[in-house]
């Protein structure tokens, strides 16, 4: 009870601070964007892993109401040269959303068939299939800044094939980023990187997993926010809160980074941690600790909207015997998100 409380407060707390921000929704000739990537290889010579994992969502306004698009997502990975997966998903979908561009609230609906392609190999086993996906459901999504909503989307996703087939219950909170025209005004403006602006990021899922066969159930939230106490210097941290049947997760992650540069494009640096809290039923608790630090590449594709390339390197103490410490290099993009304060 008192995890699902916080959970709550959390949500309150969100809703509360986003309350002052409000802007209209986009319309015809509009595209809907996201996107993340991560490589990641495991520096420890005992136990080698790779992996990368891209992900790219593209849609188009038709209309002030029709949004018609493509996901793709991809995952390669192998472990000690004896274990590889690959795979590959394919999604097209389309939106529909309800309501007048001039609401900051807007609902809607969305439907998306799906072909995902797996490819598993361990040492001489293969093995090698195909699957399909039905999901649909529906959602809100709150346009607090420019180019930017708050959304959160609840519906059905199944998987049926040659893999194990599947059915859940899903639940996904994010923010969502939008392009639309700009005027030659709108160009001239500079990127939020002034003393009082800040980065925001949010995401979040849960659901009822394996319908009918295992039943599980997890929710998991990270929001966070980062404060510009000076022109470029952003200190801030996010907060993720996690729960299934028999697990929760506590684990704030505190960091500072730095953007150098003027124009669209901001090479920066950051560093921070993390101490992860594992409080597991009829076992002993658990404090893992992760320390990083990284720098890359800020590409402001619109002056909130940031397209931003990182590498990280990351050290990990685990408080478990039975796993390792481990050090990573990692190269991560993706979008970042940023506000005025007060506008």
């Amino acid at each position: 009870m008192k995890t699902l409380r916080t959970f709550a407060l959390i949500g309150a707390s969100l809703i509360f601070s986003f309350s002052s921000f409000s802007q209209n929704s986009p319309g015809r000739g509009a595209w809907l964007i996201d996107g993340s990537g991560l490589i990641s290889h495991n520096l420890d010579g005992t136990d080698r892993n790779f992996f990368a994992s891209p992900y790219i969502r593209g849609g188009y306004f038709l209309s002030d109401r029709l949004v018609l698009g493509l996901e793709v997502f991809a995952y390669y990975s192998y472990t000690n040269d004896l274990i590889y997966n690959s795979y590959v998903d394919l999604r097209p979908y389309a939106r529909y959303y309800f309501g007048s561009k001039e609401h900051h609230w807007r609902p809607f609906a969305y439907a998306s068939p799906g072909w995902q392609h797996g490819f598993f190999r361990y040492q001489s086993q293969k093995a090698r299939g195909d699957s399909y996906s039905a999901d649909m459901g529906g959602g809100v999504a709150f346009f607090l800044a420019p180019g930017l909503a708050l959304e959160g989307t609840l519906g059905y996703a199944g998987e049926y094939g040659e893999f194990k087939p599947n059915q859940d219950v899903q639940l996904e909170l994010g923010i969502q980023a939008y392009l639309e025209r700009r005027s030659e005004e709108d160009k001239q403006i500079a990127p939020l990187l002034e003393r009082g602006a800040m980065q925001i990021g949010l995401s979040g899922d849960g659901g009822w997993l394996n319908i009918g066969v295992y039943d599980d159930w997890y929710f998991s939230i990270t929001p966070s926010v980062a404060y510009f106490v000076i022109d470029k210097l952003a200190v801030g941290g996010a907060l993720t809160l996690a729960i299934a049947e028999n697990n929760q997760i506590i684990e704030p992650e505190p960091f500072v980074r730095y953007y150098f540069g003027n124009g669209r494009l901001h090479p920066l640096v950051e560093a921070g941690g993390g101490f992860r809290f594992q409080l597991q039923a009829e076992k002993p608790n658990k404090l893992n600790i992760n320390l990083k630090a990284g720098a890359g590449l800020a590409w402001f594709v619109r002056h909130n909207i940031a397209i931003e390339g990182l590498f990280y390197y990351s050290k990990f103490r685990l408080e478990d015997e039975n796993v390792n410490n481990n050090d990573y290099l990692d190269l991560q993009v993706g979008f970042q998100y940023f506000l005025q304060s007060g506008k």
